[in-house]
């Protein structure tokens, strides 16, 4: 989520202006035609720019006309060009089976920009897998690297993820513009927190910072890997500056640290490329939506298909749009479980969206058993100082009565996936929540979830004093688990 929002904060600054080094290509082989550009474009999901390059048929998929898009291109379907906006119009017009299935048959013809689409169409829908298999076949084009990197990563595929950015980190490929860039050092700097490389990462985010010409749609996403390194102070202090760009990398440090006052503050400043970032807001505050604002989206009649993206997150919103008066039906494309390539409804929405404008289900609180059950581990790598520290969980062992098995415990301390994937069964979970995730920062699992309670990072303190923290909500949670006072 965050990669994509710092994309789309990127794009507001870049959409009319193409690349100095295609510019110069078309002028000098003479190319008459902005169409490729356009599609690759929208292959990268800016569809203003793609409208802005391609005139007639991508102007109106750019403004929603995407009934008029499907028309014009199916009216010149043999220019390849035109066979990609015909794929994009029939996936925004919700239909996403034949959508994919044109993709993939302009992909295997070997067309560039279907390739980057179809890849992140596929990542966008969670099939990560698909993703990197399409991405592979365009190893130097730096948008179908990033999408494989960031698929290979949703999958913990982290060797893979640095396969895809080899070429682009040895200058092999070209890094095209500044928001390529900033995506590549937030994607390498997540890579080197998973697999412990703690010491590259800070090397790595170190230089970046010192870089003094830094171009200013770069800082965002250096802001974000100076938080992985344990930089995010520096980066606060290096991006003082009074642009709306050295406010938005703030934005990105407060939202990560789940600051929602300082995040508020400097949102202003940041303005327009603030705007990515609301549904951010929303978790944080914890301020669900009307009721009334699923009004003509999730009424009566209306066929709606919803795409799950995340196999547990999402779940209290998808319970809920199925209890609204229209036809849901859900739909889970790794999974394979598709509709018919010419079943279009009327409304088509990916599990995430739901948070705008749907306020979830609340799951029933049940009582759980003795004892306390620890899992192991307690979340991945997510940055420098994020790691739950080993002398914590001692403390936890020591203090905390054991459960004899986990279905038998009172509480059951738990990372995220683990968590969730049981959040729905009521019983008392304590979620040690993966630093820098804003679903987690808020207070909607708790209220979500009222047999859950979330121990997060401090942003100042890291984990100290955690285990005490842990033990105070498990005791919370369950008062008759007998704690031991014992210290060390």
């Amino acid at each position: 989520m965050a990669f994509d929002r710092l994309l789309a904060r990127s794009a507001q600054a870049r959409h009319a202006h193409p690349p100095s080094s295609q510019a110069i290509f078309d002028a000098w082989v003479g190319a008459t035609s902005r169409a490729p550009r356009a599609a690759m474009a929208l292959a990268g999901g800016d569809a203003v720019r793609a409208g802005a390059l391609g005139g007639e048929g991508w102007n109106e998929l750019a403004e929603g006309d995407r009934m008029a898009a499907l028309r014009i291109a199916r009216d010149q379907r043999g220019d390849p060009n035109m066979a990609l906006l015909e794929a994009e119009a029939m996936i925004a017009s919700g239909a996403i089976v034949a959508g994919l299935d044109r993709l993939e048959t302009l992909h295997h013809s070997a067309n560039p920009a279907a390739t980057v689409a179809l890849a992140r169409r596929r990542h966008a829908l969670a099939d990560h897998a698909g993703a990197q298999r399409v991405a592979r076949a365009l190893p130097m084009h730096a948008g179908a690297a990033l999408t494989g990197a960031r698929a290979a990563l949703a999958d913990d595929q982290i060797q893979s993820a640095l396969t895809f950015l080899d070429p682009l980190l040895h200058g092999v490929a070209p890094l095209p513009d500044a928001v390529t860039a900033g995506g590549v050092a937030v994607l390498v700097a997540s890579a080197f927190a998973r697999t412990g490389q703690l010491a590259r990462l800070e090397r790595f985010a170190d230089h970046l910072l010192e870089t003094p010409d830094l171009p200013e749609d770069m800082l965002p996403p250096v802001a974000r890997t100076a938080w992985i390194a344990g930089r995010g102070s520096d980066a606060w202090e290096r991006f003082n500056g009074e642009s709306p760009w050295h406010a938005a990398a703030r934005l990105e440090l407060a939202l990560v640290g789940g600051n929602l006052d300082v995040a508020r503050t400097v949102a202003q400043r940041a303005g327009a490329l603030a705007a990515p970032s609301q549904s951010i807001f929303n978790l944080l505050s914890g301020e669900f939506p009307p009721t009334e604002g699923m009004d003509g989206v999730l009424a009566e009649g209306v066929t709606v298909h919803l795409w799950r993206t995340h196999p547990h997150r999402w779940q209290p919103w998808i319970d809920a749009a199925i209890d609204t008066p229209a036809t849901v039906t859900v739909y889970d494309l790794p999974a394979g479980a598709l509709p018919e390539p010419a079943d279009v409804p009327q409304v088509v929405l990916d599990d995430g969206a739901l948070v705008e404008f749907l306020t979830p289900k609340t799951t029933a609180a049940r009582r759980g058993g003795a004892g306390v059950w620890i899992e192991r581990p307690l979340g991945a790598s997510t940055g420098v100082g994020h790691d739950w520290p080993g002398a914590e969980m001692r403390k936890l062992d020591r203090q905390l009565p054991q459960a004899e098995t986990p279905a038998g415990a009172a509480v059951r301390i738990a990372g995220e996936e683990s968590a969730l994937s049981r959040a729905r069964e009521g019983r008392p979970t304590l979620v040690v929540a993966p630093p820098g995730d804003p679903f987690w920062a808020g207070p909607i699992p708790e209220r979500i979830w009222p047999a859950m309670r979330v121990l997060r990072y401090d942003p100042t303190h890291g984990w100290k004093d955690a285990a005490e923290r842990a033990i105070a909500l498990v005791q919370e949670m369950a008062p008759e688990v007998a704690c031991s006072s014992e210290t060390r």
